[in-house]
């Protein structure tokens, strides 16, 4: 979902670019990058939660 919404966002800046006549290059590359980066944050954020709570007790768990 984060890496559609920054599509998204990389979509919506480009066509206001192309509207108002500003001078901004986004390549396929950079938008490519941006969304595998942003994929890749979410995994690792969402591994590193996984762990912390399967490694705790089932009690402590709850209580989070």
């Amino acid at each position: 979902m984060a890496s559609v919404f920054n599509a998204f966002l990389i979509s919506f800046t480009y066509f206001i670019s192309i509207a108002f006549d500003l001078g901004l290059v986004i390549t396929i590359l950079q938008m490519f990058l941006s969304i595998l980066v942003t994929a890749i944050i979410v995994i690792v954020i969402s591994i590193t939660a996984s762990y912390k709570l399967i490694n705790t007790e089932p009690a402590e768990a709850l209580r989070k």
